[in-house]
This record gives structure tokens, C-alpha cells and sequence, in this order.
């Protein structure tokens, strides 16, 4: 059976939300929390021809030899979204602290997939 840890945290009234060069930073050292090896790493800036008048936002993917993560910005309603996905083990709590630290909120919820490979 494949093992693996998928986190999504969603990240409500940010006061910092990364524009592209900083996401590339804050991937990088997710990269270097989680003690994986990094394939590649790709950010998109979301352009007005998809919000209109509104901020535009970034998707940054980095992909590793163990999975990869995701995260994704809303910008105009001061919201991020985090997904990670790995078969090696990581702490979430440090990667909680490390976000709610990075994106300067408190205001966060998640889905922690630790028991996605429970039989039902």
C-alpha cells in the first residue's frame, strides 16, 4: 500500500499574500521543512483576463521526488491556500507555525489527510 501525508490549509485575513517572488521564498523553504527533494518549481500569476479588475493572484507548484505541494492566492480577499501532498512524513505543526507566521494571520483551518489511508 502507498503511504503518504496530504495537509491542505486554508489561510483566511492574510496580512502578507505573496506575490510571485515571494512565493518562490516561501516554497523554497517548505521545500527545505519538508526534507524532500525538489524536481521543480513553477509559479503562475494569474492575469486580469481571469479577475477582471480584480488583484491578480499566483498558483506556485513545486514538484519533488517524494509528491508536491500547491499554493494558491487570493489576493483581493486576503486568502491563500496551501495543499501538500508527500510520502515522507513531515511535521505539520511546524509547517502550521511556519504559515501562520509567513502569512501573518490567525485565521486558519485544515484538512489533515493523516488517516486518508484508513479503510472504510
Amino acid at each position: 500500500m502507498i503511504e503518504s501525508q496530504i495537509t491542505v490549509l486554508r489561510m483566511y485575513n492574510c496580512k502578507r499574500v505573496p506575490n510571485s517572488k515571494q512565493s518562490i521564498y516561501f516554497m523554497s523553504n517548505l521545500t527545505e521543512m519538508l526534507k524532500v527533494e525538489l524536481i521543480g518549481l513553477q509559479v503562475f500569476r494569474i492575469t486580469d483576463k481571469v479577475y477582471g479588475d480584480k488583484k491578480p493572484g499566483v498558483s506556485a507548484v513545486a514538484t519533488y521526488v517524494e509528491s508536491g505541494s500547491m499554493l494558491h492566492t487570493w489576493p483581493e480577499d486576503n486568502f491563500c491556500e496551501l495543499e501538500i501532498n508527500s510520502c515522507k512524513p513531515y511535521d505539520v505543526d511546524k509547517i502550521v507555525y511556519y504559515c501562520r507566521s509567513f502569512f501573518q494571520t490567525d485565521d486558519m483551518r485544515i484538512i489533515d489527510g493523516r488517516d486518508f489511508n484508513k479503510k472504510i
